[in-house]
């Protein structure tokens, strides 16, 4: 893809990782680490240098202007298990971001509402087997785990 390379960010070390969105869901964020822990992987986060030479995650979708980026899910989840984030770092940052207010991703506070769709998305990339159980253990999709 023209314009972008892969990288990986370590966010316990040097490399600091910016974005917008402060609250997430602690069952979501458990479930991705989860995943992490056993080795899956997950899509790249598309992200941005600013200027000032900081990595923020882009905020517009490139194919699909309707729609915002996202990754701060992935990105918090790689900080807590110290993991390194695949990235994609796009050379030119189209982004107009004058309204929206950009935070250390390891600000994210563990407070959000639930959001099934990030969940069973996230649920998918465990074997199924410990889906099961991380379901049966929180109480969640009791369809899922009760046969």
């Amino acid at each position: 893809m023209a314009g972008t390379k892969l990288i990986k960010l370590d966010l316990n070390e040097a490399d600091e990782l910016y974005g917008w969105e402060m609250h997430k869901n602690p069952i979501v964020i458990s479930a991705m680490r989860e995943s992490i822990k056993l080795g899956q992987y997950f899509p790249a986060v598309d992200i941005v240098k600013s200027e000032d030479g900081i990595y923020q995650i882009l905020t517009r979708n490139v194919f699909n202007a309707t729609k915002n980026y996202g990754g701060h899910n992935r990105s918090f989840s790689h900080y807590k298990e110290k993991t390194p984030l695949l990235c994609r770092l796009w050379e030119e940052n189209t982004d107009d971001v004058e309204d929206i207010k950009f935070r250390p991703i390891k600000e994210i506070k563990l407070d959000g509402e639930l959001n099934n769709y990030q969940l069973r998305n996230t649920l998918l990339h465990l074997p199924p087997y410990i889906a099961k159980e991380f379901c049966r253990k929180n109480k969640l999709f009791p369809e899922y785990y009760l046969y």
